[in-house]
């Protein structure tokens, strides 16, 4: 008999379905007589399309420890994979799981060490405990939604993930191709990150929770390259082991007071850095790439946000610069915080942004180039990184509620007028020696402006 012909409850109008063979239906042996195969030939070595044509799932050890399957493939028809449906089948290495697959069961591919990889389709739901436990061969994993929809996957408490076992999650995020996930970045929406989701999931680098997260479980554990992780203001509460074995985490960035979610480091081995206070970086933002392979801020896209955070990477890539004239006229804008992996503003980059009144420039920053800030008519409030050695020519001109400025003691140069137009400037800041810097006051024009060397 064929595997279709085994597959086959003949019943008019009647729902076929395996179920360890199958679930109580009419057989030809007449009507409310049943026929239910206990478990599938263990000599089979093939599951098609065809064979399981019409199924709508997948049932409890329908092919338990089937030692001779080497090939399955779900129908769309199928609705779920039962526990231990396929647990043990050592030697299954394809599988193909159909589109209306939304529940993956306990244990159902548990032991079958020689999958190498998985496609996951985006209907599914639920991935339950162990439900790919000690699949030792598993490399890859491809899932066909987006970021969003595979943070609201419930992989159960215990060994869901099935990170645990790939070394890659691929996934399509809208587009037609699959892309490695290296950098996470959870979309607003999503409201608690779950266990499993990326737990022991190695290629991960940094991740972003959104705003609208309140709760972090188990989501990041055993990502042991995970190096920074930025939680937005919305958070209410993080497990005490959410990172634990994070071997490589050095920062936790959360828009929140200082010590107001309790458990810090959560987890995380070698005390990373909590920095608090810290805003999200923004989204929609304009970036573009140059012949060198700088990557730079170019604009204000579709961002709507006022209070600017300039984010440290571009997909992949680390942002390295603002873009002459990003921002020139930008009218919404009344902060910026600009990351410690920029390192150069260009010529106009803020320039004449009237609702401007506060700017916070990272450490990594080296140059303030021409005309940056100027005719920023509203800004009250400048720190400067550390690193800075160059203040360019009419960098803050006409800046006329600028009242102090702290220069760091790295900066060697400061242009000519960088300070024209400052009429309410009245203190400048420079821990240096006395004079080390040439062209004091930098044509402030206020009679009352003190240099306050050695600050």
């Amino acid at each position: 008999m064929s595997i279709s012909e085994k597959l086959t409850i003949i019943a008019e109008n009647e729902q076929r379905v395996y179920d360890s063979g199958y679930e109580k239906g009419k057989s030809e042996g007449g009507s409310g007589s049943n026929k239910l195969p206990q478990i599938i030939d263990g000599t089979v070595t093939e599951l098609t399309a065809e064979d399981l044509a019409g199924v709508t799932a997948i049932r409890k050890y329908a092919c338990y420890q089937n030692p001779n399957l080497t090939s399955v493939t779900i129908p769309d028809s199928a609705t779920k994979i039962d526990e231990y449906a396929f647990y043990g089948c050592a030697n299954l290495m394809s599988v193909v799981i159909g589109e209306g697959v939304t529940k993956i069961g306990t244990n159902a591919f548990r032991g079958c060490r020689n999958i190498t990889s998985i496609a996951i389709p985006d209907n599914v739901t639920s991935i339950d405990n162990y439900a790919f436990s000690e699949c030792k061969g598993l490399t890859s994993v491809y899932y066909d939604g987006d970021i969003a929809s595979w943070c609201n996957i419930d992989f159960g408490l215990y060994d869901g993930s099935l990170l645990l076992f790939a070394e890659n999650l691929y996934l399509k995020n809208g587009s037609e191709t699959y892309e490695l996930v290296t950098d996470v970045v959870i979309p607003d929406g999503v409201t608690t990150t779950r266990y499993g989701t990326f737990e022991g999931y190695s290629h991960l680098k940094s991740a972003i929770v959104p705003n609208s997260v309140k709760y972090i479980y188990g989501t990041f554990k055993k990502c042991d390259s995970l190096a920074t992780v930025r939680i937005g203001k919305g958070i209410t509460s993080i497990a005490s082991s959410a990172f634990n074995s994070c071997s490589t985490l050095t920062d936790i960035y959360i828009d929140k007071p200082e010590n107001s979610i309790s458990g810090a480091p959560w987890g995380a081995p070698n005390s990373p850095t909590i920095h608090w206070n810290t805003p999200l970086p923004s989204e929609g933002l304009e970036f573009y790439k140059d012949e060198y392979g700088y990557i730079y801020v170019s604009g204000i896209g579709t961002c709507t946000d006022t209070d600017i955070v300039i984010p440290d990477k571009y997909g992949a890539f680390y942002v390295d610069r603002i873009a002459k004239s990003a921002f020139d006229g930008c009218s919404s804008i009344t902060s910026v915080r600009i990351s410690d992996k920029i390192t150069r503003i260009d010529d106009f980059a803020f320039f004449n942004c009237p609702n401007l009144t506060s700017v916070n420039i990272g450490n990594g920053v080296t140059e303030i180039m021409y005309r940056v800030f100027g005719y920023c008519s509203n800004l009250t409030s400048v720190t400067i990184g550390n690193s800075i050695t160059h203040i360019g020519n009419f960098a803050f001109e006409h800046c006329s509620s600028l009242t102090s400025i702290t220069i760091p003691n790295n900066v060697t140069n400061i242009g000519e007028g960088a300070f024209e137009g400052c009429t309410n400037l009245t203190d400048i800041y420079i821990n240096k020696p006395k004079d080390s810097i040439s062209g004091a006051p930098w044509r402030a024009p206020n009679e009352n402006v003190t240099i306050h060397w050695n600050a």
